[in-house]
Order: C-alpha cells, then sequence, then structure tokens
C-alpha cells in the first residue's frame, strides 16, 4: 500500500494537479471566514460540480478553493479519471485503444488476429456496447494523462501554429493569436489520437530504436484497412486525420531535407557537412527510397515527433534516432507506396456494396452546418459539399490544386474561419475545382 501511495505522488507531480495540501497565503483569511457561495453547496452538489470540469478546470479550482481542495482529496482517484474523461470528450475511446498498444514490444509481434480483436473492440466501444474497457480505471488514466500532457497537447498547440500560419498566408492575413476553443481542441485531440493508433496498428509504431528488425507487418491489404478501420469514422473526420497526416509528414520532409540533402545528394548531411558513409548512410538520390523512408519515418507516431519537435537539437543525434538502419514499413499506410486513401483502393472500395453512408451521398441527403459541436461537421465541410452529405475523402480532396490539409480546413470553427476570410476563400476555391 504505501509503495502505491508512493508511486502515486510520484506520478501526479509530474501532472498539473496538486499533490500537497492546499495552504492559504500568509495573511489571508482562514478558509471557514471567506468561504464563496460555491463552497457554502452540499458535498453532494461540490462534489457534482468537480466531476463535470476538465482536468485543467479541475486543477484551477483545488488551487483556489481549500473547500473543493478537500472534497477533491477525498475521492481523489474518481475526480482524476473523470476529469479526464470530460477533457478528451468522446476521444477517451481513442485514448484508451491508442494506450492499450503504446508498448514497445507490440509493434515486432502483432498479428492480423490481434490487430482485428482490437478493432471489433474498438468498433464495439465507439457504438457504446462494450463495457469491458472501464475509462474510470486508475492506474492506466494517470499513463494515459502524462502522455496527453507531455506528448499530445504540446504537438496539438505546435500543429495549431503551423497550419494556421499557412490560412494567415492563403488569406493574406496576419497569423492569428487566438487560443483554440473547445470544439477545435476536441477536433485536433482525436485527430491525433487516431492517427497515433494508425501507426500502432499499421505503421512503424512504437517500435524500438535499437529493434532487431522491422516492424511486424500485421498482413492487410491497403483496402482491409480502409474499410477495418478509416470507415468507422464520418468522412470529415478522415479528412481530420489527414490533416495532421499532412503536418508530420511536412515537418520530417524538412528535416529529411536538413540532414539528407534536397535528394539530390548521395549522402546525408550533418551540420553542412557530409560525413564518412556508414551503416546508416542512405542513398537519398532516389526518390522512391527517400519516399520509402520518409512513409516509415511517419508512420512511427507521436512519441518520435514529439522527441524531434521539443527535445533534439542536435543534428547528428537527431539523424541518428530519425533513421536507424532497420526502420521500414512492410505494410500499407495512410500514402505511399500502396495508398490506403488512393484511388485504386478507393474506387475498389465503391465496387463492393453500398456502405450506409455511400447511400446517404447517393440520396444527395442534407448535412447542415449545425454550429460547431464534437460530433458534428464543421463549416468547412459543409461548405465544399454545400451542406448535402457526401462521402468522399483522400484521393478526392488531393486533386484540388490548393491543398485544403495544410491549413486544416475541418479543424476549426465557423467564427475563426469567417474572420480570417477562410470561408469566402473556400467557396471560390471549391467553384473553380
Amino acid at each position: 500500500m504505501r509503495r502505491f501511495v508512493s508511486k502515486f505522488k510520484r506520478l501526479l507531480k509530474r501532472l498539473l494537479i496538486p499533490s500537497v495540501p492546499f495552504r492559504p497565503l500568509s495573511g489571508d483569511p482562514l478558509p471557514s471566514q471567506c468561504n464563496a457561495p460555491l463552497e457554502n453547496l452540499p458535498p453532494e452538489l461540490r462534489r457534482q460540480i468537480l466531476s463535470s470540469l476538465t482536468l485543467d478546470s479541475l486543477n484551477q479550482l483545488i488551487r483556489a478553493s481549500p473547500v473543493f481542495y478537500q472534497q477533491y482529496v477525498q475521492d481523489r482517484n474518481r475526480m482524476i479519471c473523470t476529469c479526464f474523461c470530460n477533457t478528451l470528450g468522446n476521444s477517451i475511446i481513442d485514448a484508451l485503444v491508442a494506450h492499450s498498444w503504446s508498448a514497445p514490444s507490440l509493434a515486432s509481434t502483432r498479428s492480423k488476429a490481434q490487430v482485428t480483436d482490437t478493432l471489433n473492440r474498438y468498433q464495439s466501444l465507439r457504438m457504446g456496447n462494450d463495457s469491458g474497457i472501464d475509462p474510470k480505471l486508475y492506474e492506466p488514466v494517470l499513463v494515459m494523462i502524462r502522455f496527453h500532457f507531455r506528448v499530445i497537447r504540446p504537438i496539438a498547440h505546435k500543429y495549431m501554429r503551423w497550419s494556421l500560419g499557412r490560412l494567415a498566408s492563403e488569406t493574406k492575413d496576419s497569423p492569428s493569436q487566438e487560443s483554440l476553443s473547445r470544439t477545435e481542441e476536441l477536433r485536433v485531440f482525436r485527430a491525433l489520437y487516431r492517427f497515433q493508433l494508425c501507426c500502432q496498428l499499421f505503421g512503424v509504431g512504437n517500435l524500438p530504436e535499437n529493434a532487431a528488425g522491422a516492424a511486424q507487418d500485421p498482413g492487410f491489404s491497403s483496402l482491409e484497412i480502409l474499410e477495418k478501420f478509416l470507415c468507422l469514422f464520418e468522412p470529415w473526420e478522415i479528412e481530420e486525420i489527414m490533416c495532421v497526416y499532412t503536418f508530420v509528414r511536412g515537418t520530417y520532409d524538412q528535416i529529411f531535407n536538413q540532414i539528407y540533402g534536397d535528394g539530390n545528394e548521395k549522402k546525408p548531411q550533418v551540420d553542412g557537412k557530409t560525413p564518412p558513409t556508414t551503416e546508416r548512410a542512405f542513398c537519398f538520390d532516389n526518390s522512391f527510397h527517400r519516399e520509402s523512408v520518409l512513409i516509415a519515418t511517419v508512420s512511427r507516431g507521436l512519441n518520435l515527433l514529439h522527441t524531434v519537435l521539443f527535445t533534439v537539437k542536435d543534428q547528428t543525434y537527431l539523424r541518428s534516432i530519425i533513421q536507424p538502419p532497420n526502420m521500414i514499413l512492410l505494410s500499407p499506410f495512410l500514402v505511399g507506396i500502396d495508398e490506403v486513401l488512393g484511388v485504386s483502393t478507393q474506387m475498389r472500395r465503391r465496387e463492393g456494396p453500398q456502405s450506409d453512408r455511400d447511400q446517404k451521398q447517393a440520396k444527395r441527403e442534407p448535412l447542415r452546418f449545425e454550429g460547431d459541436r464534437e460530433m458534428r461537421p464543421p463549416l468547412a465541410w459543409t461548405v465544399i459539399w454545400k451542406e448535402t452529405y457526401s462521402n468522399l475523402y483522400g484521393y478526392y480532396l488531393d486533386r484540388m490544386k490548393s491543398d485544403l490539409r495544410l491549413w486544416g480546413y475541418v479543424m476549426w470553427d465557423a467564427p475563426r474561419l469567417e474572420r480570417l476570410g477562410a470561408k469566402d476563400m473556400l467557396q471560390q476555391q471549391w467553384e473553380t475545382y
């Protein structure tokens, strides 16, 4: 028991939530003398208030109020789990399933049966038919919280600056300094978790740098990945994942140009110099080879991306973690040699029976913008499809001259798009498509 409590306190010190008792500042009146109206509510109502907060709001409230802090301490485990679920909204399911595949060893041992079982469980959870994974399990949730605050959220903020900077250049406006709205945050979070899950199930994933071989190919065809994984999501949600993919790919493409040259160099560049040839040296004058390695690197997921973006500054070390000798991808991924979202795969999917979403498109069912809500389409999606249902994504939007994914068109709320002039720009581009 003592070991558990000690471990619990160490974990909490790494989070935003305080692990020490609240103490009023010197000279402040005693808590009983300065209770706010909310603090005078019955304990049951105070507990309900705490249970409705996100982790950030919980942290702020218990730091500000000794009464609410004491209430929190009485039921700390449940409060943390509940508030993390509130933080992620419906994406808690994506986070739980991604967490179940976070062990590095799984990338080299996964099988088609394991991945299929995960996908079946994932679909059941999304439909609300499976109570086998309880989102209030305490210890796994603590690990997930650490991953969220240390990896997901910093990348989400980096993505926001990257994509909105490109939107500003498109609209000839100054970059937005506004923080993400709650709905925008949820869209970005779920796209990041789903991209991470895709990397874990079908990409290189978390394979250790010193792994003896390549990531285990689970044996899925591009059509199977499309039907069993991506078709779980609404079409605009698939485009959210592709917006994240565009960001990750762009990040690594820039790094490859820095440390390997522009593709015309026969030896990689480190700090502007060509080092002696080693077993890690790759000949990138072959564009096919470069593209293969780039996609494999993208498919290693968000842990590596976070390291590259926020931790590593030395280019020599950066090159060593970006390109270990055996990091290759044998299975299809989102785009690349065998494109999951490419024209061939999508045409083969449409040769089979129509899905419910295909039928909605065929009937031109109305899909109006109903405000910025987590589970409803964003304004940009309803604008380009003129408020009718469309099940087109991937290749079908690649054909546009302007790459909408560079500025994350499906991520942003209506007020932001209208204020920056992006809505009008989108309508004009789509008319000429």
